[in-house]
């Protein structure tokens, strides 16, 4: 994926581990965070079998909350109940946050469209129109 963000242009920095104060050990782990017109978002990807529900989308969106004007994109294979999309929706009021899948991005790149386009119609939907889960098959 770090790739992929890479090619279109958009700034990236790998996974990383969060660890506490001494003592406290790992705390965290962030898949990625990129840079997208001017705006830092973090980054979770998650490959199951079942779509993503609230206990998956929670701990994002904490991290989210808990980083002043960072803001969210999450990536699923399997897409996403109505819980973690309502959760989600109801984060907006504070934060930009998207939801993207898999198959978006696949689509996107049998057709050689741009992610940079699909991300920028993702965030407008959210911003503007409180929906983070906007489905834009390239």
């Amino acid at each position: 994926m770090n790739d992929l963000f890479a090619v279109h242009g958009i700034s990236v920095r790998e996974a990383f581990i969060l660890r506490g104060d001494e003592g406290a050990g790992i705390v965290g782990q962030i898949d990625g965070l990129i840079e997208y017109k001017g705006h830092l978002y973090l980054v979770e990807m998650k490959w199951l079998k079942d779509p993503v529900g609230r206990p998956e989308i929670s701990p994002h969106l904490v991290s989210v909350y808990g980083r002043g004007d960072v803001r969210g994109l999450f990536i699923s294979a399997s897409g996403y109940t109505p819980a973690a999309i309502t959760d989600t929706k109801t984060a907006l009021s504070q934060k930009t946050c998207v939801l993207m899948e898999i198959e978006e991005i696949s689509l996107l790149l049998s057709r050689d469209g741009d992610l940079q386009d699909l991300l920028h119609k993702k965030v407008v939907a959210a911003e503007v129109d409180r929906n983070p889960h906007l489905k834009v098959l390239a």
